[in-house]
């Protein structure tokens, strides 16, 4: 029998548990989890979604006209890494006006089927990019330049999202990688 090419959730926690030397609980509890966040570097809502646990409501809302602002993207990356920050520092401590705020309803073409490229959508959903926002950002960001599209096919599983591409984004590639379908 071939192993899953996408592994249960308490497999995925373990593996990730392994790499920061935790040892592996599950079920999950919040504790863990929190432990689990402050070692990986990860939010605790991205760790929920690896464990395939609810979100609370509230993780869930946002300010759909806002999205992705490839300017901002795009100016901010021209600051200093403390600039960075203290923009982070400043954004996340900003609230929303009352009513503003309406939780995310995925699109029917937004909805896939369980594997890498959901999740890693679903992470991109939590942080309010869309198929363009991502590809947007991803452009800016790392020079490599997908169509929107493109970002679609990964989450329905048909492109790779492998450490491939990660270690080719580092490298801030304009010419492509090869783990994103063309």
């Amino acid at each position: 029998m071939e192993p899953s090419t996408h592994p249960e959730p308490d497999v995925r926690l373990a593996r990730l548990a392994d790499a920061v030397g935790l040892p592996p609980a599950w079920p999950a509890t919040d504790a863990f989890l929190d432990d689990l966040a402050e070692r990986t570097g990860l939010r605790v809502h991205d760790l929920r979604l690896v464990a395939d646990l609810p979100l609370p409501a509230t993780a869930w809302l946002f300010d759909e006209p806002a999205g992705a602002s490839s300017s901002l993207v795009s100016l901010s990356l021209a600051l200093p890494v403390s600039g960075r920050q203290l923009l982070r520092t400043r954004a996340r401590s900003m609230t929303a006006p009352v009513g503003t705020l309406a939780p995310w309803k995925p699109r029917p073409y937004e909805e896939y089927a369980p594997g890498f490229g959901s999740l890693l959508l679903r992470m991109l959903a939590l942080r309010n990019l869309n198929w363009s926002g991502t590809a947007k950002a991803m452009c800016l960001m790392s020079g490599v330049c997908k169509a929107a599209s493109t970002i679609g096919a990964v989450g329905r599983g048909a492109g790779s999202s492998t450490r491939r591409c990660s270690t080719a984004s580092r490298r801030r590639s304009a010419s492509g990688s090869p783990c994103w379908p063309s």
